[in-house]
């Protein structure tokens, strides 16, 4: 697994007052161990969104990029984990 951390979380409106719930996820996480992660106590996968690979030109969007960021997103969902975006550029019309 690539690196690993925990998240607390709290949880409004639960009897339990003053109790925070952890996630454990991955950073990195691969679709293709999203399974075994999982099995393994892992909760939350963090899927890394490349802007400049989504619209590699402005208004011009990669299909098949976005279909691998979808597919991922399936397979981390499927497999039972929580998903978080990572974005690692700035969209070209906001740069």
């Amino acid at each position: 697994m690539a690196g690993t951390g925990a998240r607390a979380l709290d949880v409004p409106g639960r009897a339990t007052k003053g109790w925070r719930i952890l996630l454990y996820g991955t950073l990195g996480t691969n679709p293709d161990t999203a399974a075994a992660e999982a099995d393994a106590g892992v909760r939350m996968a963090m899927l890394e969104v490349y802007w400049d690979r989504f619209e590699p030109r402005q208004n011009v969007v990669n299909q098949a990029y976005a279909a691998e960021v979808k597919a991922a997103q399936r397979a981390y969902r499927e497999a039972g984990l929580s998903v978080t975006l990572g974005l690692d550029t700035m969209p070209l019309s906001v740069s």
